[in-house]
């Protein structure tokens, strides 16, 4: 398989210079890894899973894609130990199947899952948006502010791997705005699984604008108004399964 540039990510006005080149653009080592983005650079295995995380969103690695460990050195700058803790993190987060004495596999979500997922989005985030503007603190509120701006920038800049990364940090400062961390624990997990199809929809139907339905429901929550950002929540849920089903061809995993 060739999969060549997997490590690099595109030239945008908020890239690091070069004096620290392994910071992410965008803050995302912030978003990633909760980590000051001051910080000079990212320790191996943060780039590792970085750059790996990247090339299974964007599909440059397919769903079933085995990662033997000679695949990995060779097209990943890192040594065996950071590529092996960065597994382990996406293992935990489900991106990948790690059977016992076999190599991890990168997971798939079939087509007729994606419905069963959506179902769960409902169920999940409209509870979350209700609750998130009646519990969100002035702390939340700025947090979803910041996310809320760089996902403006990046998507009118058309970086759309960016964009998906800081929607995916978005609905994640929202839930957290509920105060109920089983809540945020199970929309982040649910979401995690979604990267891949977000990034799919994007990269072919364009960034450009995504952000403007995030911006509405941060409204709402900043105005404490749980009618409107439960009608916001059930048209984004909608919007985002229609631009789904608007791509998607019969053979298509995830």
């Amino acid at each position: 398989m060739c999969v060549p540039h997997l490590h690099k990510s595109p030239a945008n006005p908020h890239s690091r210079t070069e004096n620290s080149p392994h910071l992410l653009p965008y803050g995302l080592e912030t978003v990633l890894f909760g980590i000051d983005a001051r910080r000079p650079v990212l320790t191996k295995s943060q780039q590792a899973y970085a750059d790996v995380r990247r090339a299974i969103i964007r599909r440059a690695l397919p769903a079933h894609t085995a990662l033997e460990e000679s695949f990995l050195l060779q097209h990943f700058p890192y040594g065996r130990t950071p590529l092996r803790e960065a597994l382990k993190r996406l293992a935990h987060e489900r991106l990948l199947a790690w059977p016992p004495h076999q190599a991890p596999s990168i997971r798939d979500i079939g087509l007729y899952e994606i419905q069963h997922l959506y179902a769960m989005r409902r169920l999940l985030e409209n509870e979350i948006a209700v609750l998130a503007a009646k519990r969100a603190t002035v702390e939340d509120i700025d947090r979803m502010d910041s996310l809320q701006s760089l996902l403006v920038q990046a998507s009118n800049a058309g970086h759309v791997y960016e964009a998906v990364e800081l929607d995916f940090a978005l609905h994640a400062a929202i839930s957290s705005a509920t105060q109920n961390r089983f809540l945020a624990e199970a929309s982040n997990h649910l979401n995690v699984q979604s990267l891949r199809m977000w990034y799919y929809a994007q990269s072919q139907l364009g960034v450009a604008g995504i952000h403007r339905s995030h911006t509405d429901l941060v409204t709402a929550i900043r105005e404490h108004d749980p009618e409107g950002a439960l009608a916001l929540s059930i048209s984004h849920i909608k919007s985002s399964l229609d631009r789904q089903q608007a791509i998607l061809k019969p053979n298509d995993a995830f």
